[in-house]
């Protein structure tokens, strides 16, 4: 071996320890000692293929790499295959990039960096494609893993990607409790302040804002606007102005909100394309349609620009809540034929499996029918609704459903089951009648 080479496996194995935040003595370990590596890094000493092996072992790459600075041929099968995975996601081939990406977990000898990656990969697809229990099966090891740094990915990354899962599921208890965690983890780990912790505390966020916490979720919010200002992260101050519009929407304070959701567009926009910006934009549009009065033209056009991308990045829900946007608009403008068409397009999207989302939307087709005059088939969507709702886990979203609904109900004139929709309203807030309440004996005359 040249002195040249030599070199360069020492600068190697130096730049991976440090990359892999190693100390010498941690790759040291019981049987080798931090002098003597010290030596190999600094080019003064060859380690035998036996050394070399151990080291890219604790280190998780190959010898081969450690000594000639490439994959071996071999090793490029699964490298091929998570770039073919990732390149699937980006174009929304869902079922391609988990074939693929499972390709990678089942490769022999695979370094855990490709399988990790492999792993978010999966689960990313999982995911979007509404599989939230196959999702979590992969996501959770990996994840816990994450939490003490021994993942080659960050615990921002699966963090997101678990309370996504969790709050889709309707688990937001364990949905607060993980991400309180993540975000901990993620500051002990050294990654405060980046762009994926800001972006994790967003979505922590907006847990304890659908949890009805809105008090602490506009106090987090509030307190990492400050943190992402100071460090000036353009995609953490937009991600954060997103969830303080929310908060805004839920207290009723809609102009509030469209002015954090117009920041939040401004920074995002500067970004790369993603899931979460064109979800922004939906959001965007529909704070357009709740304003006093309607901005239609804005949404519509908001809309209209994010069909195909979202198409291509977003998930199913997504979709459906696209959808569901667009029948509401075409209903502020009186074009009951494209609403009707647009919501049931939505449900469509969301399949058969059981959703919140699935419960929104049949309200908003009952909208349609009511617009038509068709009461009774208005009454027959509105309970679909119901039943769509009644499967959900309690939340302040199913609330605001259970709310939604119980109002078109009396605006029909079907105020019993206007009444049974506010009741399951309050159940879902958790309010239930008191049994201790006091009662008044009937007044003799």
């Amino acid at each position: 071996m040249t002195e040249g080479t030599t070199g360069g496996l020492g600068e190697r194995l130096r730049a991976v320890r440090e990359e892999r935040r190693v100390s010498q003595t941690q790759l040291a370990g019981p049987d080798l000692s931090p002098s003597y590596l010290s030596l190999i890094e600094s080019g003064k000493r060859t380690p035998s293929d036996a050394v070399l092996e151990k080291l890219a072992t604790r280190l998780d790459v190959s010898a081969h790499f450690l000594r000639y600075g490439s994959a071996a041929p071999e090793e490029r099968v699964p490298e091929l295959e998570l770039e073919h995975a990732r390149h699937a996601m980006v174009t929304g081939d869902l079922a391609e990039a988990a074939t693929r990406a499972r390709a990678v977990l089942a490769a022999r000898g695979a370094p855990r960096r490709l399988h990790d990656e492999a792993v978010l990969v999966l689960c990313r697809a999982l995911e979007r494609t509404g599989d939230l229990e196959g999702a979590l099966v992969s996501l959770l090891p990996l994840h816990r893993r994450a939490l003490t740094g021994d993942a080659a990915v960050g615990v921002s990354q699966t963090g997101i990607l678990l309370l996504h899962c969790l709050t889709q599921s309707g688990d937001l208890n364990q949905a607060a409790d993980a991400g309180a965690e993540a975000v901990a983890a993620s500051t002990r780990l050294g990654s405060g302040g980046t762009d994926e912790h800001l972006r994790l505390a967003a979505t922590l966020v907006g847990v304890h804002m659908e949890r009805g916490d809105l008090l602490y979720a506009q106090h987090l919010a509030e307190e990492m606007l400050q943190d992402a200002e100071q460090v000036g992260s353009r995609a953490g101050q937009g991600s954060l102005h997103w969830n303080a519009a929310l908060i805004a929407e839920e207290n009723g304070q809609i102009e509030r909100a469209l002015h954090h959701a117009r920041r939040a567009v401004a920074f995002l926009s500067e970004g790369p394309d993603n899931r979460d910006f064109f979800r922004l934009k939906l959001a965007l549009a529909s704070l357009l349609l709740a304003a006093d009065p309607p901005e239609v033209d804005e949404a519509v056009a908001a809309l209209g620009s994010i069909r195909e991308p979202l198409e291509q990045l977003g998930s199913e829900v997504d979709l459906a809540y696209w959808y569901r946007i667009r029948a509401t608009a075409h209903l502020r403008r009186g074009e009951v034929d494209e609403a009707q068409e647009a919501a049931s397009a939505a449900l469509r999207a969301l399949g058969d499996t059981p959703r919140l989302e699935a419960g929104v939307v049949r309200t908003v087709l009952g909208d349609t029918l009511a617009a038509r005059g068709d009461h009774e088939a208005a009454e027959a969507e509105y309970r679909r609704a119901g039943d769509a709702l009644a499967m959900m886990s309690a939340s302040r979203q199913a609330a605001q459903a259970w709310r939604d609904l119980g109002d078109r109900l009396m605006d029909i004139g079907r105020t019993d089951a206007a009444l049974e929709a506010f009741q399951h309203a309050f159940d879902a807030l958790g309010v239930r009648g008191s049994s201790t309440r006091a009662r008044t004996a009937p007044v003799e005359r």
